[in-house]
């Protein structure tokens, strides 16, 4: 009899994520650190506890009525941190930018479903166990086991799939369209090892009159050691979200894209990036600022702090923009402070037409 533990591991996935993406928040700036400090040791002065640990002393006055009188005020005992010295410098900030962009569009979704689709099928009629019942309601591969098949292929945890090609909607051809959620681990009779712990969803469609979009969300942590490529992002240490909509309209021609991650395990100097918001699409479509897109990019030093760059670019197909402002550049913030600009190459968004990755 087979257990089914999907409820319990979805759960831990989803507090994973949940903990995981919390990690990435700026840190509490230090100003309010302090400011939440001395309201603390405010209250505890008037209900007679002080901040550094001693408690008031009594007196007797001369009408013999107890005074209490503090051996030190509170504020003597509050502690301001030192401020870490910034390890980023603008230039250091602009490169990262770059580097980040370059890298999250490299994470190309197919290969992390063609890894799955190859692993999965090392399963025999014993080995995972698959429930049919689920795959008959909703059309989906569902197996949760821990167990080796006869050809030594070893499967351990659950995992949740669909492989689509061909599928037609509303006049959109969809092909590729993969699903997969799970927290799965399996070790093929040769050795190699494929890990999936969170969801991707991935497809591209194409339509009559020769426009061609693709589509990936994901989030969590993915590993696949058996690739023949030479350059393959399933073998490195990459870890979080990423969410993508780009089109390619050959009318025009040009491209619009939506775009988000939160990805870490970068190399150099800054290890993690976050993309909020950002969107940006070709002149040849109307845009009134192509040097930058909108939303805000995020970076993080070896100390933890974080560096915010906010852009100027429309937020939406025709929104507009101050022209000025649109001069590939962003403001940089520190806790709020302003350090100067950061003007990365943005070039790489735009410049594609099958497909983003």
């Amino acid at each position: 009899m087979h257990t089914d533990p999907f409820d319990i591991v979805q759960d831990q996935v989803l507090a994973h994520v949940i903990v995981f993406k919390g990690l990435l928040k700026p840190a509490q700036p230090i100003q309010t650190r302090k400011a939440m400090l001395r309201a603390v040791c405010g209250l505890a002065a008037i209900s007679v506890v002080s901040c550094g640990g001693t408690t008031p002393t009594e007196e007797e006055t001369d009408s013999g009525i107890p005074v209490e009188t503090d051996s030190a005020a509170p504020s003597d005992y509050i502690f301001d941190a030192e401020e870490t010295e910034l390890l980023l410098t603008p230039s250091d900030i602009e490169a990262a930018i770059t580097e980040g962009i370059i890298t999250s569009l490299t994470l190309d979704p197919a290969p992390l479903h063609e890894a799955y689709q190859q692993v999965r099928a090392e399963g025999d009629d014993d080995c995972p166990y698959y429930n049919e019942d689920y795959y008959d309601a909703y059309g989906q591969y569902y197996w949760y086991d821990t167990c080796t098949t006869t050809a030594g292929s070893e499967f351990s945890g659950y995992a949740i799939s669909y492989d689509k090609d061909g599928y037609e909607e509303n006049g959109y051809i969809y092909s590729p369209y993969r699903y997969f959620s799970g927290n799965a681990k399996v070790v093929t009779s040769d050795g190699h090892t494929f890990e999936g712990a969170g969801n991707s969803t991935y497809y591209e469609w194409s339509r009559e009159d020769g426009a061609q979009g693709a589509y990936h969300y994901a989030n969590g942590t993915f590993r696949w050691d058996g690739s023949s490529e030479d350059e393959n992002w399933l073998d490195d240490n990459y870890s979080g979200y990423i969410y993508l909509s780009g089109v390619y309209y050959p009318t025009y021609p040009g491209v619009y894209l939506s775009y988000s991650t939160s990805l870490s395990g970068l190399t150099g100097s800054v290890n993690t990036i976050i993309i909020d918001g950002a969107y940006i699409y070709s002149e040849s479509m109307g845009s009134m600022c192509i040097d930058e897109p909108s939303g805000t990019i995020s970076v993080r030093d070896d100390n933890g702090d974080w560096y915010d760059v906010t852009f100027d670019g429309p937020q939406y197909w025709g929104g507009a923009v101050f022209p000025p402002s649109c001069d590939g550049c962003g403001n940089i913030y520190q806790e709020g402070e302003y350090l100067g600009q950061a003007c990365p190459d943005f070039s790489v968004l735009l410049d594609w037409e099958d497909r983003p990755w």
